[in-house]
């Protein structure tokens, strides 16, 4: 009990609310990732069957970089940024 007021004090304190939004976060976080992953390890496949190695990759790293980016706004802007 007296964990959860220190918890509950410390949290109002620097503005945040415990409801369990920082799993949300967490998420994004984890989708930011896997997504500029998907798309190099798709270019690094396309890059074996085409033979041109570093092209593709680099390409894949660029757009899963971007989609990326535009997830995370997207996301962003769903909980409240704007």
């Amino acid at each position: 009990m007296i964990f959860h007021a220190m918890i509950s004090e410390r949290v109002e304190r620097f503005g945040y609310t415990v409801d369990g939004r920082y799993t949300r976060f967490a998420g994004i976080g984890f989708a930011f990732v896997a997504l500029i992953s998907a798309f190099t390890v798709g270019g690094y496949f396309i890059d074996r069957w085409a033979g041109t190695m570093p092209l593709f990759v680099l390409v894949g790293l660029v757009l899963g970089f971007a989609a990326a980016l535009y997830y995370l706004f997207v996301k962003l802007k769903e909980l409240g940024g704007g």
